[in-house]
């Protein structure tokens, strides 16, 4: 098989943060993103066999994405006007992979960590966990990796 030497040099792309409002949607670029998907498993043991297996009992989805400066649109995209975090069925991050689109739905901002050094620019970074996770990768309809099938 040819090695794609487009995937081998692959650079991050756009990663927005996207907030669906009761009537708006707000699109906050941020410049950094990482994250995770876990698979809980646990083992058990059939009839009296000595042999363990393995089951899968759930995934975990969350990350961290950061901004360079002052971006209080991305405070204000996660908080509530009392610094609570927003319902989480309202934040989604959308990340713009090499060839396919990965988004987070239903997250909760869980952490904010602010960096500022004396001869730089600040930056903010902020913790999340998801509950769902949707792969386009430019098919018609977009697989979920696990989650609640009903809402892609």
């Amino acid at each position: 098989m040819p090695i794609d030497y487009e995937e081998e040099r692959e650079v991050g792309a756009e990663t927005v943060l996207t907030v669906v409002g009761s009537s708006t949607v707000q699109d906050v670029p941020i410049s950094n993103v990482s994250y995770d998907a876990e698979v809980n498993t646990s083992n058990f043991q059939h009839n009296q066999d000595l042999l363990q297996a393995n089951a899968i009992t759930g995934v975990n989805y969350s990350g961290s994405f950061e901004h360079n400066g002052a971006n209080s649109e991305v405070r204000q995209a996660i908080r509530d006007n009392k610094g609570r975090p927003i319902h989480p069925k309202n934040l989604t991050i959308k990340v713009q992979e090499y060839n396919r689109q990965v988004r987070f739905k239903r997250c909760i901002v869980e952490t904010r960590s602010k960096d500022i050094p004396g001869d730089d620019t600040t930056s903010e970074t902020y913790d999340f966990i998801a509950e769902q996770m949707i792969i386009d990768e430019g098919q018609k309809s977009p697989k979920e990796v696990y989650g609640d099938p009903g809402e892609i």
